[in-house]
């Protein structure tokens, strides 16, 4: 058997094995740096808010393919479920939420994207509006170290979902249509 013959054999393998897995995803624990953020603008006198789920170009979808294998979310959560309930446990953790605000804040998750050869990297893209009628968007990109073993990549992938809903919901807060609407009388 040749050395080529050897190293196709094991990248086949590796590939063949990890498609046999199943990764879940962390349950979502909130980001410090978020929770100040929030907390500053409650401090500044901000408005309570209600944040209505976020919808989804493709709805319910609660896995994403890592090099053949499933990356779930806990509990069979949807992708646009999972991001919602972080964004909103965030703003009403620093009791800036509440179900009966006259400001509501919708938004649409347009991609979920999981890339694991080379770098690795989690996309996501939504666009938000207000109901003041401002709109923005919000892309994205956190970046991991992914391993060159399929196996292992994706056990990288499912531990670095949590930082990457974390970065998107610091972007969401910390975007300047966002900061304007919580903070505007």
């Amino acid at each position: 058997m040749t050395l080529k013959s050897v190293v196709f054999a094991v990248c086949f393998s590796l590939l063949v094995l990890s498609g046999c897995s199943t990764f879940i995803a962390n349950n979502y624990g909130v980001s410090p740096e978020n929770m100040e953020k929030l907390q500053s603008y409650s401090d500044q006198g901000a408005n309570k808010i209600t944040a209505q789920r976020l919808t989804s170009f493709n709805p319910g979808i609660n896995f994403v393919k890592c090099r053949g294998a499933a990356l779930k979310l806990p509990n069979g959560m949807s992708f646009e479920d999972y991001i919602s309930n972080a964004l909103i446990t965030e703003i009403r953790l620093a009791r800036l939420y509440s179900e009966t605000a006259e400001k509501t804040l919708k938004g649409h998750l347009e991609i979920i994207d999981l890339e694991t050869f080379g770098v690795g990297q989690w996309t996501l893209k939504a666009t938000f509006t207000t109901s003041t009628g401002s709109q923005f968007s919000i892309n994205s990109n956190y970046t991991f170290d992914a391993d060159f073993a399929g196996a292992k990549a994706c056990q990288e992938a499912a531990q670095h979902f949590v930082p990457a809903v974390n970065q998107f919901n610091r972007k969401v807060i910390t975007h300047p249509i966002f900061v304007k609407f919580i903070l505007d009388k």
